[in-house]
């Protein structure tokens, strides 16, 4: 499944960096915010009133001259806006790495790092169809449930829930489109294991994920998370087995 990108916001100092990418930006028809401030690109943000409805995607230099990308990002944390970053920098890859793991910290949906010059083609492929992974999350405890669907919907994931196996494998049956599983194992009339092995039968591509409160000893290969948990545990978890398929 694919989310388009309607605006996007450049945040870089560099003024020819801004028309160049502009003018590319605006030949698959998304709206260009050019910001040459870390502060400009953050009032832009604060004053529009769509913005956690809107299709946003940030483009960000990691040095700027009233702070850096680091900074950024973590504005953008504080302020819940879970929209898609590309971190770009001339300075070499050491800060593409700590911008990587700045952002997995503060749950920022960090989707590529980019060193410059940029490669447009590399770009435009990134904005014309960002992915929007669709997670079905099972727990038969409703807190459980709850707070899962929560975590996975705030980080930008397209969610579905259910309280059972069976309801969960209705979904499976009438969704092709799933594209991961995260179910809890202890719950009656089918465990997470028996539900995981006939989602695989279903749809063999689907990813699951494990989560319980009990030990991890499962007797199974699936991937698998100790409740409780963190949210930024849970989601870089989620998202590195999305991008190591």
């Amino acid at each position: 499944m694919t989310k388009s990108v309607e605006t996007v916001v450049i945040v870089d100092d560099d003024p020819l960096v801004l028309d160049i990418m502009a003018d590319a930006l605006s030949k698959i028809g998304v709206m260009v915010v050019a910001a040459s401030t870390i502060t400009e690109a953050l009032r832009w943000l604060d004053e529009k009133p769509t913005r956690a409805i809107e299709p946003l995607l940030f483009l960000v230099d990691v040095i700027m001259p009233d702070g850096d990308g680091f900074e950024f990002i973590r504005a953008l944390a504080d302020r819940g806006c879970r929209a898609p970053v590309i971190v770009m920098t001339g300075c070499g890859e050491l800060y593409l790495r700590l911008a990587h793991n700045f952002g997995a910290a503060f749950d920022v949906n960090i989707i590529d790092l980019m060193t410059k010059p940029i490669d447009y083609q590399r770009l435009l492929s990134r904005i014309e169809g960002l992915p929007q992974t669709r997670v079905l999350v099972v727990d038969d405890e409703p807190i459980s449930l709850e707070t899962a669907t929560a975590i996975f919907t705030r980080a930008g994931f397209d969610v579905l829930s259910a309280n059972c196996g069976a309801d969960a494998l209705r979904q499976l049956e009438d969704d092709g489109g799933i594209d991961l599983l995260v179910t809890d194992n202890d719950m009656p009339e089918m465990s997470g294991i028996e539900l995981a092995l006939k989602a695989a039968r279903l749809h063999p591509d689907i990813k699951i994920l494990m989560v319980s409160a009990a030990s991890a000893e499962t007797g199974s290969a699936i991937p698998f998370l100790q409740k409780p948990y963190q949210p930024s545990e849970l989601v870089t978890l989620v998202r590195g087995m999305i991008t190591h398929a």
